[in-house]
């Protein structure tokens, strides 16, 4: 599945268009892409842990996500999910 960089905003140069579709490329290569944030691993066990999830708000939402060893957090608001 490819993946759209959905979760990047609307309106950016093509350069980092191509930089977000790269950056979900790789952790596409490396399995780290989570169908829905529930997927995720716990949070305690994946501190600097990063991943794309596909479904994030059960609405179809991409977003890319990151784990501060608390909680997972949306890389783009900072929202936990």
């Amino acid at each position: 599945r490819r993946m759209t960089a959905r979760w990047l905003p609307s309106g950016l140069p093509a350069w980092m268009e191509r930089v977000g579709q790269n950056i979900e490329a790789t952790f596409a290569r490396k399995g780290a892409v989570y169908a829905q944030s529930a997927d995720l691993p716990k949070a305690a066990l994946s501190a600097g842990v990063t991943a794309v999830v596909l479904d994030v708000d059960g609405g179809g939402t991409e977003a890319l996500v990151f784990c501060d060893g608390t909680v997972w957090r949306r890389a783009d608001t900072g929202a936990s999910v």
